[in-house]
């Protein structure tokens, strides 16, 4: 049985073709699993063209040259796919290396230990902050800020590093029992010494926390709150502790 169909169908099929590509294209942007989504518009295309094959003999040459063009350029779009995953899987894998370098900086509020003789419902007395690097890599540039409730600053101190596991004792100079009760923060921020891209990169550890001021004169009470961490921050992102650092001198 002879099947006759008018070789006008010819645009109609390219058409058809180039549509499906555009809705693979517009699919593989809006989905968060592109690479399964953008294949089925290419396999309608090219099943189109196969009937075309089929039922157009006349036509032959001209669809079959059309149709290995079209495979050049789905295995172009496939190499292409490969190549980004590549590339994307290489990209997760020094992250996460870099990841394990990192240093994580933990603050935390230090009590004095009760005198023998007080009662034991008596609270502890604030006696000073500690900062810990509880990460594998070192920090360097460390700022460690005492800041008001609208993040004003009171004080700052800096180290030029802290190795992974070490931890530094912070004792304001601004004695707390001369700030009026209310809630401050004690924030530490330092900058990596590698990371993925040529940039800066900044990390901060917020611990806020509750002055009270005790009826022992001198003495205060720290209620510390939940700690926050910001990770990745450029160096404008950062806290203005210092407004100059010493620096290599120009020759």
């Amino acid at each position: 049985m002879n099947v006759s169909v008018s070789a006008d169908i010819i645009p109609l099929l390219v058409i058809v073709f180039f549509t499906g590509v555009a809705l693979g294209a517009l699919a593989a942007l809006a989905s968060k699993r592109p690479r399964r989504i953008a294949w089925w518009p290419w396999i309608v295309a090219l099943a189109f063209l196969a009937i075309a094959l089929l039922l157009i003999p006349s036509q032959f040459e001209r669809l079959a040259l059309f149709a290995l063009v079209a495979i050049t350029m789905v295995y172009a779009t496939f190499t292409y796919q490969q190549v980004q995953a590549s590339k994307e899987m290489v990209s997760e894998a020094k992250e996460q290396r870099f990841a394990t370098l990192q240093p994580i900086i933990i603050l935390k509020s230090i009590q004095k230990p009760l005198d023998t003789h007080a009662s034991a419902l008596c609270s502890e007395y604030h006696s000073h902050f500690v900062v810990w690097n509880a990460g594998n890599g070192p920090a360097i540039e460390i700022e460690i800020a005492l800041l008001k409730s609208n993040q004003n600053l009171i004080e700052a101190h800096r180290e030029t590093f802290l190795r992974a596991g070490e931890e530094y004792c912070f004792t304001p100079q601004t004695a707390l029992a001369l700030l009026p009760e209310n809630k401050y923060y004690a924030v530490c921020q330092y900058k990596r010494v590698v990371s993925p891209t040529a940039d800066e990169v900044w990390d901060q550890t917020w611990l806020p926390f509750s002055l009270s001021i005790a009826s022992k004169k001198g003495e205060v009470y720290v209620a510390p709150g939940e700690l926050d961490f910001k990770f990745g921050l450029s160096k404008r992102d950062t806290i203005a502790a210092f407004t100059s650092k010493p620096g290599l001198e120009k020759t």
